[in-house]
């Protein structure tokens, strides 16, 4: 099979989390193998595994290899292997900074068709990196130590929350590690450009 690195952002909702980064599987080819998709990903191989039935169900000679990796080591990885025997067909994260430099530093092949045309063009990128799903960021809080009438609806009223006279949440507030979540980073550089 031809290197076709086409980049789809975002991350399936994981029901489970069983495998650990670092897990490869194997998808043997439904029919005689004449090709081989590697896939490096994010998103948990139990999950993405319902995805790989279905475009064997449509390619069954198509051995697919997938391996699960976290954000950060997917972007190093393809940097420094993108020459080599290794170097996967499809990259699969929810890094959407990361995956965007990948394409404008001219790391992806544009790829066309019926199925790309039908998706919205706020969720294509020169035709060579796709969204494929959202990724959901919630806030959570605990209903005996802040008053409903506090509750931030947005983030911004979090942050205006979070800079407070007297600051009421003061090591009380838990979110992403910005070094080794992309999802959490990308975020963060949104709220520093607000």
């Amino acid at each position: 099979m031809s290197r076709l690195l086409i980049l789809l952002l975002g991350v399936l909702l994981a029901p489970s989390l069983i495998a650990a980064p670092g897990d490869v599987q194997r998808f043997p080819a439904q029919g005689v193998a004449t090709e081989q998709l590697r896939i490096h990903g994010t998103t948990d191989i139990e999950v993405f595994a319902v995805v790989i039935a279905d475009y064997q169900r449509l390619h069954p000679g198509t051995e697919v290899v997938y391996e699960d990796i976290i954000t950060q080591d997917l972007y190093a990885r393809f940097l420094r292997d993108r020459n080599t025997a290794s170097t996967p067909d499809l990259l699969i994260s929810s890094g959407m900074d990361l995956q965007t430099k990948l394409v404008n530093d001219g790391h992806a092949l544009p790829h066309r068709s019926p199925q790309t045309e039908a998706v919205p063009s706020w969720a294509k990128w020169r035709n060579e990196a796709f969204g494929i799903s959202y990724e959901p960021v919630a806030m959570v809080y605990n209903t005996r130590a802040l008053p409903a009438a506090n509750v931030p609806h947005t983030r911004r009223q979090l942050l205006d929350l979070l800079r407070a006279e007297g600051a009421p949440l003061r090591g009380k507030v838990g979110t992403y590690d910005i070094e080794r979540s992309s999802v959490g980073y990308l975020l963060a550089t949104q709220d520093a450009q607000r």
